[in-house]
């Protein structure tokens, strides 16, 4: 709507406005190709404006799209594009958030220390800016953390941490305290991760933060099963999977919600596009209503007649389009269910073989149980890579 209004105007900075703020959207309902489309729209208007700021913001937008699609390659040349302006370098923000994208391919692509050089650039920009630098210190960590130096990992998260709650981020904490976590479990120390879990999982049901419910639910299954306390595992296990249930449906419903808004707002701005054409080819005949009532009445009827034809295709386009959207959409949410199914029976599985391995003394049928963790773990492991790859013919093993 805001962006009929804004072409019903001309107004071309308003445009720009919103068709980055459709991008955004777009993005968040995992729309990337459509998010693309409109944030090239908006990047075209810029050019024209000859609005620096808003041309590197766009291409930044655009990076980061491609980033979510794992195609660093097209993402890098986005990025490339924003830092040439010379305005990037510069704007203290626009200039934050490249290093920040540059850091996120390369831990893509398991470029670790890369990935470092730029997130510390962005600490080191945020520090001469004066700027709490608790986030960038997060990301540094993370990429330790993927890199498997543990120890500093550590040391920079428990900082972010110390930063957020100073500043009273209670959700972005969090973050930190997942991040922090998943450091302890990686290092074998399940008893700091639980702590650490806890203290997240009462923020996040405080704020109703649902998403870092489940992932630290999740973490307190694994680091009680690390333990070998199977029971506490199993409870926090059902727990987890209980609200990934919950959130997947609520997913569902949001997605068809959402894009039916978006199909509702498509469809004003073309019912706007076609008063405004129906307008101008009035004011165009009553223009020439000298040539004489007859020619007047040839001509509005042809008007008419193409008015007539360019509603109906337009309906057909939109029929077609929306037919394949549905489609489209059915099929993405068919395979999320797969993998979610697959990915929960196989902890089901796991879980249960850890609970019943407790109960035996028998040697040999213990080691055939653990046999069976270990290919359920093989298992859980290969489709986590198939997941992960939209390449189904191989898997770096």
């Amino acid at each position: 709507l805001c962006l009929s209004i804004n072409i019903a105007a001309n107004d071309k900075e308003g445009m720009g406005s919103a068709l980055r703020n459709i991008g955004v959207v777009n993005r968040e309902l995992g729309n990337y190709q459509e998010a693309v489309n409109v944030l090239v729209k908006g990047l075209k208007i810029s050019q024209e404006l000859g609005d620096q700021a808003r041309e590197a913001s766009l291409l930044l937008d655009i990076a980061l799209n491609y980033i979510d699609q794992r195609e660093e390659a097209t993402a890098s040349k986005y990025l490339e594009q924003a830092f040439e302006l010379p305005i990037t370098s510069t704007d203290m923000v626009l200039l934050s958030r490249y290093y920040n994208r540059r850091g996120i391919i390369h831990e893509s692509l398991k470029e670790y220390d890369e990935a470092i050089e730029f997130h510390k650039k962005g600490v080191e920009l945020k520090i001469k800016r004066g700027q709490n630098h608790a986030r960038d210190l997060h990301n540094l960590a993370n990429t330790y953390r993927q890199k498997g130096d543990y120890k500093m990992a550590e040391v920079l998260a428990d900082s972010a941490l110390r930063m957020k709650k100073e500043a009273g981020w209670q959700v972005s904490t969090t973050f930190t305290l997942n991040l922090l976590s998943d450091i302890y479990h990686a290092n074998g120390k399940d008893d700091k991760a639980i702590k650490v879990s806890l203290e997240a999982l009462k923020i996040a049901q405080e704020k109703k933060i649902k998403d870092r419910e489940r992932k630290t639910l999740g973490d307190l299954a694994d680091s009680y099963g690390a333990l070998e306390n199977y029971e506490l595992a199993w409870v926090y296990q059902k727990k987890y999977q209980a609200l990934d249930d919950s959130l997947f449906n609520l997913q569902k419903s949001q997605q068809q919600a959402n894009l039916l808004t978006l199909y509702e707002t498509e469809k004003k701005q073309r019912t706007i596009e076609l008063q405004e054409a129906n307008l101008a080819l009035t004011n165009s005949a009553n223009s020439r209503l000298w040539i004489g009532i007859v020619a007047a009445i040839t001509i509005g009827a042809l008007l008419v007649f193409v008015v007539y034809q360019k509603s109906k295709t337009n309906k057909e386009l939109a029929q077609q389009k929306a037919a394949i959207e549905q489609r489209d959409h059915e099929k993405e949410v068919l395979l999320k269910e797969i993998h979610h199914r697959v990915k929960n029976n196989l902890q089901i599985i796991s879980s249960i073989l850890n609970i019943q391995s407790r109960k035996l003394d028998d040697s040999t049928a213990k080691t055939a149980v653990k046999e069976g963790q270990r290919r359920i773990k093989s298992m859980s492991l290969i489709h986590e890579k198939l997941y992960g790859t939209n390449e189904l013919s191989n898997i770096n093993m």
